[in-house]
């Protein structure tokens, strides 16, 4: 049933043209149809190419230049448009990683101003102004992303020098000063995401914020560990233990 309803999905998308093609439900939908087909296991370069087709669409729609300055958008639809646009860049890069390949976006490619530390329900269409952060200490609905977002840059460089041309002889100790940046990134999390399990039992009383917390640290290390494979299982893995360790 799942699989059928997503061929029903991924056939409406195709039928859209013009206009349709660019708004923020279509694009909603592709993020989420891209998801579920990463969920139900599709070949990953067949999600490399639909990651890059996301990212492009989201382009069109401008989602890459921060909202900010448009006076007439609300707060609102800025604040949802900031956060499609970081899922989008976040999804790019967790699928470019297992096949080598670069991102979409690279670094140079987008502005966008943090995203508020609020809950959901406190984001609303008719609010005149964006409420206030909470401190980073506070759960919210926004925090994960929060946090994933102070790795981002890191993480997309480090993406894009992964699926480049390498050179280990001379790259390794760069690709070595790169994974020890997202060590510490991983160490600088809010204390909410440190120690999962510990966490999961004492102060995150709901599974799905354990399941948080463990997604978000595959997702830094797992360009933390591309790094350091790369070098182990190289021809220069000798040269540095540190990466075999």
């Amino acid at each position: 049933q799942i699989t059928k309803n997503i061929a029903l999905v991924q056939r409406w998308l195709d039928g859209l043209s013009g206009k349709a093609l660019i708004n923020m439900q279509t694009l909603r939908t592709r993020t989420l149809l891209l998801l579920a087909h990463q969920a139900n296991l599709t070949h990953p370069l067949a999600l490399w190419h639909d990651s890059g087709s996301l990212v492009r669409y989201a382009m069109a729609m401008g989602l890459h230049k921060d909202p900010e300055d448009c006076t007439d958008m609300s707060k609102f639809d800025k604040e949802m448009r900031r956060k499609l646009w970081l899922t989008i860049v976040e999804l790019d890069m967790q699928i470019s990683v297992p096949v080598g390949m670069p991102t979409t976006v690279y670094l140079n490619g987008f502005t966008t101003n943090p995203l508020v530390n609020i809950d959901d329900h406190d984001l609303t269409a008719d609010i005149v102004d964006y409420p206030i952060s909470k401190p980073l200490t506070v759960w919210t609905n926004a925090l994960p992303q929060i946090a994933l977002g102070f790795s981002m840059k890191d993480r997309l460089y480090v993406t894009n020098l992964l699926g480049g041309n390498v050179n280990l002889d001379c790259d390794a100790p760069v690709f070595l000063d790169h994974a020890r940046i997202l060590e510490k990134a991983l160490r600088d999390l809010p204390d909410q995401f440190k120690a999962s399990t510990r966490a999961g039992n004492n102060s995150n009383k709901r599974l799905y914020r354990l399941f948080t917390s463990i997604v978000l640290d595959m997702s830094i290390r797992r360009p933390m560990l591309a790094l350091y494979r790369s070098i182990s299982l190289s021809p220069y893995s000798n040269r540095y233990p540190e990466a075999r360790k």
